[in-house]
């Protein structure tokens, strides 16, 4: 069975597998990559690891999870996506993260395009992302892909962030 869950023109976006620790790593452990997600906190290579881990776990159990983007082009990884449940939320939250020297490509939006495409398939009808209202790459992406926004919420920090959602017209 192949890992590849779903292309677009210059991405193959797959499922995590053990080597991609350290390309997580590369990304998760970049302070200015993780500015934005969660608590901003850059993760070891041992947790990165056991994100791989989860996500297998999340694909057998919902048939996705967090993936990597592999440029087809090259075969190198340039970052991550996918959609989970964090803190058991019941609604997929749509994740992404880009290698530095991989900014400002259009990668992110066509991986999140890519992944709404796939996100039908699966037959999930809605998706949410959350944003740092300072994020203006990030809320770009969002609205490129005809996420919307549907207000906002005070997270356990105490951060204001901006709520985007998507719902699928396919029935």
């Amino acid at each position: 069975m192949s890992d590849v869950v779903t292309e677009s023109s210059r991405l193959r976006i797959r499922r995590l597998r053990s080597a991609d620790a350290v390309s997580l790593q590369r990304v998760y452990g970049d302070p200015d990559a993780t500015r934005w997600i969660g608590d901003g906190r850059t993760l070891s290579l041992e947790q990165c690891s056991q994100w791989i881990e989860t996500s297998r776990h999340e694909y057998d159990a919902r048939g996705y999870g967090l993936f990597a983007l592999e440029s087809r082009a090259t075969q190198d990884v340039v970052g991550f996506a996918g959609l989970l449940h964090p803190n058991g939320h019941p609604t997929p939250e749509l994740k992404y993260a880009l290698r530095k020297d991989q900014w400002g490509r259009g990668y992110a939006t066509e991986a999140v395009r890519a992944l709404l495409r796939h996100a039908v398939g699966l037959r999930i009808r809605e998706i949410v992302a959350v944003v740092a209202p300072e994020n203006g790459a990030s809320i770009s992406v969002l609205l490129k892909v005809g996420m919307t926004p549907a207000g906002g919420r005070i997270d356990a920090d105490g951060a204001y962030t901006q709520v985007f959602a998507w719902r699928s017209l396919a029935r």
